[in-house]
Parts: C-alpha cells; structure tokens; sequence
C-alpha cells in the first residue's frame, strides 16, 4: 500500500508541476499578444494621428492637388521647406522639393556652391541601380520626423514603359523594394543585391522621383531628331535653384521664357545642373535619367557626381494638406 500511495502521490505531484508550467505557458502567450496588440494599437494610433496632423501649408492661401502647387512643409520642428504636387496616388499625395537636398552631417540642407554631389551608382553599372543617390537621400531626411515613412515598392521596366519608352532594354535593373530602411534591387538577370542600408536602418522618408512623374509635369524625354522641341519643356517648379541657362538664347524652335525667373541670384545655385531620377536608362550599360538644367529629361553616366544632385520626394496624406 504504502508503494501505491507514493505512486499516486508522484503522478499527483507531476500532474500539478505540468498544470503550473501549463497555466505559466498560458499566461506567457497570453501577455506576449497583448504586447504585440498593444504594439499595433500604438502604431495604428500613431498612423492615425500623423494621417490627420497639419504638414504642409499651401503657398498661395488655398490647398489644391493640382500638379506644381507649392506648399510649405515643416518636416521636423526646425525645418520648413518648399515643396510641389508633383503626383497624386488616390489618398496620397507626392510633393517634390523645391532644390536639391545636401545634409550630409556637416553642412546646410540645401546646395550653395560646389558640395555635396551624389553618384546615382558608384561603379557606373545602372543594373545596380540608384544605390548612392538613395543612400545619400535618406541620411539625409532621416530625421524628418514630421514626415510619414516611405516603403518603396519600384519597377523600373513599368516606369520606363509607361514613360513611353519604346527602345532596345537590354540594359538597366528591374525594380527595388525597400523596407524599414534596408532595400535591395533586382537585376535583369534575376540577381539581387542591398544597394542601401540607411544608418541605423531608420525607415525611408523621401525618395527620388520617377521618370513618368517627370513626363507627365511636361517634361519631354531627349531625343537627338526632335531635340529643339525638347527644350525647356519641364515647367519652371521643377527647375529652380539649377544653374541659369536662358532658353531664350537657343536658337532652335523650343521654349523661349521658360526659365526666366531663374535669371536672378536667389532662383538658382551655381553649377548644379540637374537632379537623378530613380529611373536607368535600359540602352545603355552605364547610364542613369535626370533632369537637366536645359529643361528636359537627360542621360548621363550614372556615376556622374559633377553637376547632378538628389531632390527629395516625399509622400503625405491630403489630410496632411492645409489652406
């Protein structure tokens, strides 16, 4: 007898030490979701608030998604600049800036002289894609805390053929997707690579603008057959603080006044003479887009960091818009 009651009093012993560890396992699952729904709930509220709160004032006195409209947004609680509609994706609005952006820790935000050149790809290779361009992009508005993240989701074959590209695309990359401040690009071979971790992987604010964004403003794609109407084609809002180049001193049959509110001191920023597009060039192996200074969409190599910046892009909610 007394073995059978220390047989019963184990099994008992054991059965209560499994009923703890169970109802401790319990309690364990049961406290690890309420982090995770009180994680989402935080950031389903933190969504909510950022969706209503007041970002960019509009210039003129009256708010509009009309394409160039200016606004004034305060990307943090020191920093205000200027931006235009340059897109509008059902509740989402696209807002380009108004100059090339230069925060590199050192110095000021916006170009003056010589400083701050960034390579749309360090090796001249666009199958690997925008890598410094973006890199440089997103240090440089990560503390842009006023502005929504950025999960970048690009195809560049999609930008180019909706963008009425119609040549050879032998060359060039196939699209990027970047998440909470780490990305990679696909290659048209079906290789990838990360072409950009952000420091401290802080999520993307702003990217660089697509080539069907620019053609769609009126910007006309180059072409050496019909380039005297290719001239001074992109509207001014996307022109400003370039170097001066007066159209009207071209002879061909392309834009004449264009850019004249350029000719002054305060309109332009010496010898910046165009901005990347996150779009290649699919005909050529080394070749990226930009907008250049003549007024139109360009190539050139895509290591070029002699005259061609970033221009901020930033994506916001029409909430976010105010009178």
């Amino acid at each position: 007898m007394n073995n059978k009651g220390f047989a019963v009093s184990t099994f008992m012993y054991m059965l209560l030490v499994l009923g703890i560890i169970l109802l401790l396992a319990t309690l364990s699952i049961l406290s690890s979701r309420k982090i995770i729904l009180d994680k989402q709930k935080n950031t389903a509220m933190d969504n909510s608030l950022m969706s209503r709160k007041k970002i960019c004032k509009a210039v003129n006195g009256s708010k509009s998604l009309a394409l160039g409209t200016k606004y004034e947004c305060k990307v943090n609680d020191e920093d205000t600049f200027y931006f235009y509609v340059l897109s509008v994706e059902g509740s989402k609005v696209n807002l380009i800036m108004d100059r090339n952006i230069c925060k590199d820790g050192s110095t000021t935000y916006t170009e003056t002289n010589n400083y701050c050149r960034y390579a749309w790809e360090p090796n001249n290779l666009n199958e690997n894609g925008p890598i410094t361009a973006l890199t440089a992009l997103g240090n440089g508005t990560r503390n842009w805390d006023n502005i929504p993240n950025i999960n970048l989701v690009y195809s560049d074959i999609t930008d180019n053929i909706n963008s009425g590209y119609s040549g050879a695309a032998t060359y060039g990359y196939t699209g990027i997707t970047i998440t909470s401040g780490v990305g990679y690009i696909t290659k048209k071979d079906g290789t990838t690579q990360t072409p950009i971790t952000l420091t401290d992987n802080m999520p993307l604010k702003a990217r660089l603008p697509k080539l069907k964004e620019i053609t769609e403003a009126g910007c006309h794609i180059y072409n050496s057959s019909t380039y005297q109407q290719d001239y001074g084609t992109c509207p001014v809002w996307l022109m400003g603080y370039m170097t001066y180049y007066n159209v009207s001193s071209y002879t061909g049959s392309g834009n004449t006044d264009k850019y004249s509110m350029n000719n002054n001191s305060e309109a332009y920023q010496n010898n910046i003479y165009g901005y990347w597009l996150i779009s290649s060039y699919p005909g050529d192996s080394n070749d990226a887009r930009r907008v250049f200074y003549f007024g139109f969409v360009g190539w050139t190599y895509a290591k070029y960091t002699g005259a061609s910046g970033v221009r901020a892009v930033i994506t916001v909610s029409k909430t976010n818009l105010y009178d």
